[in-house]
């Protein structure tokens, strides 16, 4: 499976333009920093978009670098759960 080649935002610093042959080559991989702050953005944002159309998700309340901040959601974690009453 190639689901890490197929990822959006590793593909934005993938391709550099050399200045004086304007010949294109690809660059070393993005840092987990970068890659970790942008999926943070993407899913502030779509979390947000979905918040704002009353779908049941915790309330976005901020993003900052890689982190991103979310309302307090009350329920029982999954491994808690019987299998029986799902």
């Amino acid at each position: 499976r190639d689901v890490k080649k197929k990822r959006d935002y590793f593909m934005v610093n993938s391709l550099s333009k050399n200045k004086k042959q304007g010949t294109q080559y690809r660059t070393l991989p993005n840092s987990w920093l970068f890659l970790s702050r942008t999926s943070a953005i993407k899913e502030y944002a779509f979390m947000k978009a979905l918040y704002d159309v009353d779908y049941p998700t915790p309330k976005p309340v901020a993003q900052n670098r890689h982190i991103v901040a979310m309302g307090l959601v009350r329920g029982v974690p999954l491994y808690q759960l019987i299998s029986s009453r799902v």
